[in-house]
């Protein structure tokens, strides 16, 4: 059952990525690049969906949307997250990484 369901909620919440991208592919082109990340959140959402335990409960809440996936969009952006803190946490790990990958050689 909770296959079915999670097989379900991925072609709908799929069906919403393309339709979402044949809007995309129709603005002009610097319109585009207005909307490129919000496209990369919904293709990271669709990745994430395939790799968790949701309950039976949960699955049926989604699909009881028309439009899960904007749903889940719409969660994320409103969610406290430090984007830039995590770019940053990057960038110095990179640094150490290579400093140290230095000191090996």
């Amino acid at each position: 059952m909770l296959d079915e369901l999670y097989t379900l909620l991925f072609k709908r919440m799929a069906e919403e990525q393309d339709r979402y991208r044949a809007w995309l592919v129709g603005l002009p082109p610097e319109e585009i690049l207005d909307y490129a990340h919000d496209y990369y959140v919904r293709l990271d959402i669709l990745i994430a969906i395939q790799d968790m335990n949701l309950t039976e409960e949960q699955l049926l809440a989604l699909l009881d949307s028309p439009t899960p996936l904007e749903d889940v969009v719409r969660t994320f952006w409103k969610a406290d997250i430090d984007q830039l803190e995590t770019i940053k946490y990057s960038i110095e790990q990179t640094a150490d990484d290579a400093i140290n990958r230095r000191n090996w050689l």
